[in-house]
């Protein structure tokens, strides 16, 4: 049966096992200046996630199925969703035990599109600065980073600041706080293919998030 994109987390990024990764959100702008001397900061693009991988060794078997699927991301279509590779869930709740089989969603978002209210929260429950949230959004799946910690009240619910922006469409989406995702692609020309002996010396490459 075809593999379909994006391929599922557990069906390859949790499966490359101990692996050195990166996660970043850089900086898309420019500065300059005005001939007054006052200082001009220019977005020109959305704000993703890079990041990169580093697979240690593996049996010469193990290598070989994770090559193939290397060798089908590499593809005009090739995608697959990234994780949190250290842990499941926030800094306060690293296994998702108190999430458990709670459902929050956005129940709205600020003007300012950085400040949303979180509804179906556990009581009580508490996000910690750096912690990562995403959802699904026509079509799209947004990843962010929470700037502040808070507790939500008894009824569950608590107003987070993220960033980057939270997207048009936000509201009313479920999130997820247990394995925040993102969907991604190759850098194809960072790849760097392993190399044999009675080991396989682990192979390393680099991904950018995508919204397509």
């Amino acid at each position: 049966m075809a593999v379909s994109f994006p391929l599922p987390i557990a069906d390859f990024f949790k499966d490359l096992g101990k692996t050195e990764t990166t996660l970043t959100l850089p900086s898309y702008s420019s500065s300059d200046h005005t001939l007054g001397g006052d200082g001009i900061e220019v977005e020109y693009g959305n704000r993703l996630w890079v990041g990169s991988v580093s697979v240690r060794f593996r049996r010469n078997a193990t290598a070989d199925m994770f090559v193939a699927k290397m060798e089908l991301l590499l593809g005009a279509s090739g995608s697959f969703f990234v994780t949190h590779n250290t842990r499941i869930g926030p800094q306060l709740d690293p296994s998702g035990a108190i999430l458990g089989a709670a459902t929050p969603s956005i129940a709205s978002v600020a003007a300012n599109n950085r400040d949303i209210t979180l509804s179906g929260l556990p009581a009580n429950y508490a996000l910690s600065a750096g912690d990562l949230i995403s959802w699904e959004y026509g079509g799209r799946y947004s990843l962010h980073r929470i700037v502040d910690g808070v507790v939500a009240d008894g009824s569950g619910q608590a107003v987070i600041e993220v960033y980057p922006f939270a997207p048009d469409g936000s509201a009313g989406q479920s999130v997820t706080l247990a394995n925040p995702f993102c969907k991604a692609v190759v850098l194809k020309e960072s790849y760097r293919p392993p190399s044999r002996g009675t080991l396989t010396s682990g192979f390393s490459f680099q991904w950018r998030q995508t919204l397509r």
